[in-house]
């Protein structure tokens, strides 16, 4: 049948990759079938006209033959009469090769170790590669054993021994290379060669022993722990040749060394120069990208020529080179890849894109990463990496600021690091060099009139053949606050907690305190502006507080008009209240009172006893605000442990479903679930804050006022500085960094939109204004554009979206029309910083995990001759 099918293909005259594979009748009967019938009906009518005696013999025939025909020609068109042609398609396999032009690939790194030296003497092509040809047959040798190796532990013997042919014929063409092609002067040594040949030798006799032991099959155990010991053994020394082929180019002698340094980005253009590219394309269709903040397709086929300098000039200002990989591959998807060759110092600054998560991702689609990494990895350079300081300060703040300091190659220097406010210097401090990481600190006294918008910023003198001094500032805005936060402290009797917070609370040049003393002595406010006789009867007066704190008082001394003005000055004018409760009253009289609502937990009407043994334990959330008294974990656990015993608290129904607990006590025998000791709420406009206990002096004990002092302090700003800052309104817009911008990032913005009933706003998108503040106090805001946020589904009121800002300056994020009222202003400093030069060094560990995460390899510039044997090329079959 198939020879009859040949024949038909050949008389059909069909293109090649066409195959007549099938000849038969729709629905599936066999062709012989309808031969058959034509063949009795032919018998049936030559049958019929036989008996016919008054026609001539010759007519007999004729009519014969017609019907015959006839009845052949119904039979065809009934049976419909198919034939199947197969078309099969070979489709080669993509390489995508990328090359970075961020403007950290134009570093030209000042070497001086004689294997640094070589590296870019063989990238320029001023001195040769040891051994180009033996090193790419060994490495397809290598990637052979790996894949045998890999199917010995699956047992799948067919494929060990398909790739065993592949390992010899690699170790083969090993031998066989012209030691004189393209190589350094000495060509392949002697013990090289020997060592080769051994290899085979080896690799031979393992071949040996597989087929003998397929001959009894299934294989013992031990046989098959044998055969993938001597694997392994063989892989093993694959490796070992192969680095040492790489390695002997470091003997060789850089010929021209007065051409030193030379650029990253050079190095790039002369590794693409060589062949290996070009010997690729045999099996490849090879695709040419350059990448920076975006994606660019630069050529096409291998064809290095089209590869120009021009098309990988380093100027991009960022490196997005975890996206820029998913596009490459994304628009090659639907065909088979290779395997993507990149060629970067590794220095990636994506904002959304792990570069660990895209080489998993790669994996997944079956893809390898031949990461090539060009640059030092410890290049000489000083700079500045973290900054530690708060985003609010005071007029007359002593203000400690600590600042990372990274430097490699200056160990034992004497620099300093200056601090300046505005442009004028604050601090200035001192310190030996280090190639280690290292923290210092910088404290300064924040100058008078100097309330607003300022700019930090803190740096460190370039160094003599510093690779860049790009990272050597950083820079930070804050927000100086030039007035005191005004606060209310209304207690009953004069009880412990009381005594330390008030002398804490009079000793902060901040706050501007008035105290009430329901139960204390009436004299106090006769003779001190400190002290309040009762509770301010004009609205004025009551609204004038950023905060009221109310300690164990009952509620029968306030009137409903003055619950109301508390609620007012919270829910509409942004306010907040803090309630610390107490033993007698707070919150236990409260329940009936409009404070009920206010407050972030259930009050009941009973209290119960605390063992002694039960302290609290700062939550999640409280170790990442102000319940954290420490910087070491162990240490802020142990104080939170001084704590106890609480004696009496109040007993709780919970935490309201929209407050965050920040302290709590563990479940007991009495407590199914955590006691909320600290948590918060807003409550329209402003905060509100509960504190269960009267116990935190105990902070104090034998530690004096560090903790203490820091709780109530950050606890104080939390809940005021909102409302001297305007961030307590309905409409609260958010931007995802308080740190400065830079040109060219993208900005996350968030709205949260409530109604003039605090009801969230129901809509599909929220449009915001961004607008550029004039440099010139005097002259008017340059008009701003339109940014429109997206509603975020199942969060009812919270819109997003971003921007990208393209010019330095100053820009603020505002609401648009009657909403600007009601709604506070972000302001967003853009900066012409560069990215790219906050981190210098060649990323060599990132671009090696994700190298081995991807099933890929690194390769040095040393290994760039192996790339076309690690790359397997495997063409893949279509048919239609």
């Amino acid at each position: 049948m198939n020879e009859i099918l040949d024949t038909l293909t050949n008389s059909l005259g069909l293109e090649a990759g066409y195959t007549l594979k099938y000849v038969g009748l729709s629905g599936g009967l066999p062709l012989w079938s309808l031969l058959v019938l034509i063949c009795l009906g032919i018998i049936f009518s030559a049958t019929l006209y036989a008996r016919e005696s008054t026609i001539s013999r010759g007519y007999r025939i004729l009519l014969s033959v017609l019907r015959g025909t006839i009845f052949g020609l119904v039979l065809f068109f009934l049976f419909a009469p198919v034939i199947g042609i197969e078309r099969s398609q070979t489709i080669r396999p993509s390489v995508i090769v990328m090359v970075d032009r961020s403007t950290s690939m134009n570093i030209a790194d000042p070497r001086s170790q004689p294997a640094d030296l070589v590296d870019a003497a063989l990238a320029v092509g001023t001195t040769a590669f040891a051994m180009p040809r033996e090193q790419e047959a060994m490495a397809k040798a290598h990637r052979g054993a790996i894949a045998c190796a890999t199917a010995m532990k699956q047992l799948l013997w067919a494929d060990v021994l398909a790739v065993e042919s592949t390992i010899e014929a690699a170790l083969s063409e090993a031998l066989q290379s012209p030691a004189s092609e393209g190589t350094a002067e000495g060509g392949r040594p002697d013990t090289l060669t020997r060592a080769i040949k051994e290899l085979s030798k080896q690799q031979k006799e393992l071949r040996g022993r597989i087929e003998e032991g397929l001959k009894d099959m299934p294989m013992p155990a031990e046989r098959v722990l044998q055969l993938r010991e001597s694997q392994e053994s063989i892989r093993r020394t694959c490796e070992a040749l192969e680095k040492e082929m790489a390695s002997a180019s470091t003997v060789a002698v850089v010929a021209n060394q007065d051409a030193l340094p030379i650029s990253r980005s050079t190095m790039a253009k002369g590794l693409l120069d060589r062949p290996e590219i070009g010997r690729l394309t045999k099996d490849c269709n090879v695709h040419y990208f350059s990448f920076g903040e975006r994606l660019e397709e630069i050529g096409t086929e291998g064809e290095a020529s089209r590869v120009s300098a021009p098309s990988i000039e380093p100027t991009a200002s960022a490196t997005h080179g975890a996206q820029a990989i998913r596009e490459a591959v994304s628009r090659y998807s639907n065909g088979p890849i290779a395997g993507v060759v990149l060629l970067t110092d590794g220095a990636f600054n994506d904002e959304h894109v792990s570069a660990i998560n895209t080489a998993s991702w790669l994996k997944e689609q079956g893809v390898p990463l031949y990461a090539a990494g060009l640059g030092l990895q410890s290049p000489r350079d000083v700079g500045l990496r973290s900054l530690i300081v708060q985003d609010v300060i005071f007029p007359k703040d002593l203000v400690t600021a600590r600042v990372q300091v990274i430097a490699h190659g200056y160990s034992g220097l004497k620099t300093e690091v200056t601090a300046m406010l505005d442009g004028v210097e604050v601090a200035k401090r001192s310190l030996d060099l280090s190639d280690a990481p290292q923290f210092i600190e910088l404290t300064f006294r924040v100058p008078e009139g100097k309330g607003g918008r300022r700019q930090l910023s803190f740096s460190i003198p370039p160094q003599a053949e510093e690779v860049s001094s790009k990272n050597n500032t950083l820079e930070k805005p804050v927000r100086i606050i030039d007035q005191k936060i005004k606060v209310l402290f209304i207690e009953g009797r004069p009880r412990w907690e009381y005594r330390y917070l008030r002398v804490l609370l009079q000793r902060d040049p901040r706050l501007d305190v008035q105290f009430l003393m329901t139960q204390g002595d009436p004299d106090l406010a006769v003779g001190s502006k400190e002290y309040l006789a009762r509770y301010p009867e004009n609205a004025e007066d009551a609204f004038a507080y950023d905060l009221v704190i109310l300690g164990d008082v009952p509620s029968w001394y306030f009137n409903r008009p003055q619950f109301e003005r508390i609620a007012e000055l919270v829910r509409d004018r942004g306010g907040s209240l803090m309630m610390l409760s107490g033993e007698q009253y707070s919150p236990v009289s409260y329940i009936d009172t409009p404070l009920a609502e206010m407050l972030p937990v259930r009050a009941t009407r009973d209290y119960m006893q605390m063992p002694e043994n039960v302290y609290p334990i700062a939550t999640a959330a409280g170790k990442r605000s102000f319940a954290k008294l420490d910087d070491v974990a162990t240490e802020n656990d142990a104080a939170w442990q001084l704590v106890r015993p609480l004696h009496r608290v109040p007993r709780l129904d919970g935490s309201k479903p929209g407050a965050s607990v920040l302290v709590e006590l563990p479940e007991g025998p009495n407590r199914p679930e955590p006691y909320p000791l600290i948590a918060w709420q807003y409550f329209g406009m402003g905060k509100v804050m509960y504190v269960g206990t009267d116990q935190l002096w105990r902070l104090r004990l034998k530690l004096g006022d560090r903790y203490h002092s820091r709780f109530w302090g950050q606890s104080i700003q939390f809940l005021a500085l909102s409302r001297l800052l305007g961030e307590n309104k309905r409409i609260r817009i958010e931007s995802d960094t308080s740190d400065q911008v830079r040109i060219g990032q993208r900005v996350m913005v968030h709205a949260n939109v409530l109604d003039p009933a605090y009801l969230p706003v129901v809509a599909e998108q929220y449009a915001i204004a961004i607008e550029r503040v004039a440099k010139d106090p005097s002259e008017p805001n340059a008009d701003g554009l339109s940014l429109s946020l997206t509603a975020v589904r199942g969060s009812p009121g919270l819109f997003q979206g971003s921007h990208v800002f393209h010019e330095e300056g100053q820009y603020l994020l505002k609401a648009v029309g009657e909403d600007s009222r009601f709604a506070n202003t972000v302001d967003v400093l853009v900066s012409a910083a560069d990215l790219e030069g906050l981190e210098p060094a060649m990323q060599e560990p990132l671009l090696k995990k994700m190298s081995a995460i991807s099933g890929g390899r690194y390769l040095t510039v040393r290994e760039w001759p192996a790339l076309p044997g690690m790359v397997q090329a495997r063409q893949r079959i279509v048919i239609e």
